[in-house]
């Protein structure tokens, strides 16, 4: 009896045990290292299902490993798994770094049900402190909020009115006041400092929450979430294994467009930073205002592409660029820019760029001001706003509004996904203004328009049978005597 249950045991083990191969062939004739890909992989329902609780799901995943061509583990990231109760199998998200060489072909292996083995570890962590979560590799880090706050009454968000309520009002009381924390709240550089601060600027806050939702080896993200009287903000947090990157997707809607452009997610470049110089890559112009942002002289023609440096005036409080999904021809629209201190090569440097374009959804610019307290701000629209040519450089009409348009979209809708560079000012900002050597431009081109990643979903390859089967180009060589006939009616009933 004993060794017929064991044999049951075993019989079971092996039933649920199995691989799953995937992979992807170079199709560009060009090397790439260090791509973060995400391959979406199917495994039996016995492994993965609806009926299982979390935890269990949680213990299959972890149960899983990856290994390479050469049967070696590698370290990869399995998430999401998509739960439907009709289908046969279960998708789940792999994600893994991987390096290509021309027209390599590389495949990798799911292992389920099988015995771990040792995995090689990564840079990242993920640490909890009593406001916040500091997500962190060998390179860079960032400190987001934590846990959940939640007020009994709309409250304003805002640093100015908060301080103005605190002097005015010592006795407890309900507040009206506040200043949430930014979903990313500080970020720390090569040179070790915490660099610059975040936080909500808006009215009819009712709370938010900050979630870590993925710890894994690969990539570490947050979720924040805010409550408003008027709809919802939410902006997820990526930091990814051996990058100086930090992603940013944002999806808000918060009614109807609004003329008062009162709510944002602020960031400041000062603290901690100080920077003096703005190097950015844009639409320049010689029309004033505009000049004093490119005294250099610098173009951006398909000859001659450079970067224009110009020196940060604190002394006024104005607009200096504005950064859209697409890189957009009115004045002072950036493709990135960064801030630093100049004759520093060592100091750091912090630069924002666009992701994704096509991912953007009703884009809304995001701006960089200088204000009265000194300050240098970046200011990312958490309502939408009226936008018009004058103020945006774009407005609803524009070929520019959005990466992808939906009909029927509420207007209120916006998604963006943006990138925060943080790095060392020798590193990505050259001596000149060479566009080519620019660090700032080739993560804005790595991260921002052309990952690997997005690329591996084209279809650059298909069948082609060849002229024999296509003698006219969409007409099949089966179809070509019925299109003659046509023709020869069509000549008959004109004579």
């Amino acid at each position: 009896m004993r060794g017929f249950v064991f044999l049951a045991v075993m019989l079971a083990a092996l039933a649920l045990a199995g691989t799953v191969e995937f992979g992807y062939t170079e199709a560009m004739k060009r090397h790439w290292r260090h791509e973060v890909l995400n391959f979406t992989v199917k495994v039996p329902k016995t492994v993965i299902n609806p009926r299982q609780t979390p935890a269990e799901r949680a213990k299959a995943l972890a149960g899983m490993f990856v290994t390479d061509e050469s049967g070696t583990p590698v370290p990869a990231q399995l998430c999401d798994p998509v739960l439907h109760h009709e289908h046969e199998s279960t998708a789940l998200t792999v994600t893994l770094v991987a390096d290509f060489t021309p027209w390599q072909e590389r495949t990798w292996t799911l292992h389920y049900g099988e015995t771990t083995p040792a995995i090689p570890v990564t840079d990242l962590q993920a640490t909890a402190e009593k406001d916040g979560y500091v997500l962190a590799n060998d390179r860079i880090a960032v400190r987001t909020g934590r846990g959940a706050v939640s007020f009994a009454q709309p409250v304003l968000s805002d640093p100015a009115a908060f301080a103005r309520e605190q002097l005015l009002h010592a006795l407890p009381r309900p507040p009206k006041t506040t200043v949430a924390p930014g979903p990313i709240t500080a970020v720390r550089g090569p040179g070790g400092a915490w660099l610059g601060r975040g936080w909500i600027e808006a009215p009819g806050l009712l709370g938010y929450t900050f979630t870590l939702t993925h710890d894994g080896p690969i990539f570490k993200r947050v979720k924040a979430e805010y409550t408003f009287t008027g709809g919802r903000y939410t902006c997820y947090v990526t930091l990814r294994t051996g990058e100086d990157v930090i992603h940013v997707r944002e999806e808000f809607d918060l009614g109807d467009p609004s003329p008062a452009r009162d709510s944002n997610f602020c960031f400041s470049f000062a603290q901690g930073l100080q920077p003096d110089t703005i190097r950015w890559y844009g639409r320049y112009t010689n029309i004033d205002p505009y000049a004093q942002f490119n005294p250099t002289g610098a173009q951006f023609t398909y000859g001659t592409m450079q970067e224009a440096v110009f020196p940060i005036d604190y002394a006024k409080t104005q607009e200096l660029m504005r950064i859209h999904g697409l890189f957009c021809w009115w004045p002072q629209s950036a493709a990135y820019f960064g801030a630093y201190r100049a004759g520093n090569p060592g100091g750091d440097l912090l630069a924002v760029f666009p992701e994704r374009p096509g991912h953007w959804r009703n884009p809304t610019v995001m701006f960089l001001n200088t204000t009265k307290e000194k300050d240098l701000v970046l200011r990312a629209p958490i309502r939408q706003p009226e936008q018009h040519w004058t103020t945006d450089g774009v407005d609803y009409r524009s070929p520019y509004y959005t990466g992808t348009v939906y009909p029927g979209a509420p207007r209120g809708l916006g998604v963006r996904e943006w990138g925060l560079l943080v790095s060392r000012a020798g590193d990505v900002a050259p001596d000149g203004d060479d566009f080519t050597r620019s660090g700032i431009r080739r993560a804005w081109t790595r991260y921002g328009q052309n990952p690997l990643d997005k690329i591996k979903a084209w279809t650059l390859a298909w069948h082609d049978p060849g002229a024999a089967a296509y003698p006219r180009g969409a007409v099949s060589a089966a179809d070509l005597p019925a299109l003659r006939e046509i023709g020869r009616a069509s000549c008959r009933e004109r004579v």
